[in-house]
């Protein structure tokens, strides 16, 4: 039986000290995968009227 040594879940996993082996892989097997973005879906999306490097000089000159 595999039980990982560490879990990238933002779970928090109560366990007792009585707590068996079965148990905790089986607790472990419920967690589910933590959620990714694909950040690349959104690049170039956004239609800006305006050159960046133009607005920023105007928002630090205020």
């Amino acid at each position: 039986m595999y039980i990982p040594k560490t879990v990238s879940a933002a779970m928090t996993i109560k366990l007792s000290k009585k707590a068996t082996k079965d148990e905790i892989a089986s607790l472990l097997q419920k967690v589910k995968p933590a959620k990714t973005l694909d950040v690349q879906k959104y690049a170039g999306k956004l239609k800006w009227g305006q050159d960046a490097l133009t607005y920023q000089r105007e928002l630090r000159n205020d």
